[in-house]
Order: C-alpha cells, then structure tokens, then sequence
C-alpha cells in the first residue's frame, strides 16, 4: 500500500517499531518492520531514532548543508533565452542557476511566455520573503541581460529547499559511515541523496533503491530456505 501525507514521528530500534502521524486525519499509528527503509535526509531521520547512542546522534546534529530558494517564474515574453540552463559563479549576482523549462519542451510554459527557475543559495537558518527573493532576482536577471526593464513576470512562486546540498567536509567523512552502519545493524536502510548524505542524482537514487530491494529479497529467501 501507498500511503502519503504522513510524517514519520519516531522509531523504537530495538522493538523494531516505527509511529507515523496521518497529517490528514490527526491520527496516529505504529508499524512493526523487519526492514526500514528511509530516504529522509540522515540528521531528521537520526533525531526520530529513539535509542540511538549519544554520540551518533550528536554526530548527525553536526552534518551541514545549504538552503536553496527556487524562484518558479513566468514572463510575458517568449524565448527570453535559448539555453536549457546558466551557471553563474560570479559574486555580483545573488543566483547561482538560472534554468528555462520551455526550452526542454513547449509544454512547460503558454503561449507567449517563458518559464523559468532561479536558484539562489542560502544559510539554513537565513530567511528573507518572496518579495525581497523576487526583487533580488529580477535585478540580477536585467543585469544579466536576460529579463528587459520592461518585462512583466505574471507568476513568480518560491519554495525553500531547506536541505539542498550537503557539505563534504571532514565530520561527514567519518560521521555519515558510523551512523548508517549502525542504523543498518538496527535494520534501518537509509539511502539516496539525502539519506546517504551525498551528491547524487535521481538516476543514482532510483538504483539505490533497486540493488537494496534485491538484496532484501535475497536476504529474505536465504532466511526462509535455511
């Protein structure tokens, strides 16, 4: 079964149970598994682990990453650029991606328009508003020569995207191998992007979650022909 618009809450590792919030409903229910697999990124998911010693659970407090604003934009003007996305490394404009989703296919945008994302990096505990972001990016856009002073943007919608990318440093490179082989040893999977705490794509998760689904089966039909 497919279940959404429910919140993992906690997991007894021991007991091997886990106990979800229904955001729909207001309830509340326990499941008993074998095998818990999770893709939430590693320091929510460690927090929830009720019985996991101090000192990994004090390790995942202390992973760090960047926020990203992604600004959703349409303009009243078509093919304000013919790339499918920019870098922009310089210090002078406040994104570092702008990408154009019409140019991928003409039904990512309406007639006359153009689509478009803008990614403006931040500090996790950093927050400015919509307006403040929107303003931020039409300025850089006008400097970069992508949007005209005249242009209208007839949608401009934000989204925080509070975990982004995960720093490499030097606790992740000790930290992240303790606390997933020890969620493992309690039967707690953790994989994709942010639940191996890397830099991966989606093609990288969805082959993740393969190899994982034929080693449990595996494991499973061992243990029931022994």
């Amino acid at each position: 079964n497919v279940t959404a618009n429910v919140e993992l809450l906690e997991v007894d590792t021991k007991r091997r149970l886990a106990r979800f919030h229904d955001r729909l409903s207001g309830t509340t229910r326990t499941e008993h598994y074998e095998a818990l697999v999770s893709t939430i990124p590693v320091p929510e998911l460690v927090r929830r682990c009720l019985d996991m010693p101090l000192y990994l659970k004090e390790a995942a407090e202390e992973l760090r990453w960047v926020s990203v604003y992604n600004l959703n934009m349409a303009v009243a003007r078509e093919q304000v650029s013919d790339k499918h996305w920019l870098y922009f490394p310089e210090p002078e404009f406040p994104f570092y991606r702008v990408g154009f989703p019409m140019n991928f296919s003409p039904s990512l945008g309406q007639p006359g328009c153009s689509s478009m994302y803008v990614e403006i990096s931040h500090r996790p505990m950093e927050h400015q508003s919509a307006d403040q972001l929107a303003a931020q990016a039409r300025a850089g856009l006008e400097q970069a020569g992508i949007l005209q002073r005249g242009d209208e943007i007839v949608v401009s919608d934000v989204k925080d995207l509070h975990y982004a990318y995960v720093y490499f440093d030097r606790h992740r490179a000790t930290a992240i191998p303790a606390i997933l082989s020890e969620l493992e040893r309690r039967g707690i999977y953790s994989i994709g992007r942010y639940g191996r705490w890397e830099h991966t794509s989606m093609e990288d998760a969805i082959g993740q979650g393969k190899q994982l689904a034929e080693r449990l089966r595996l494991e499973q039909d061992h243990a029931l022909s022994a």
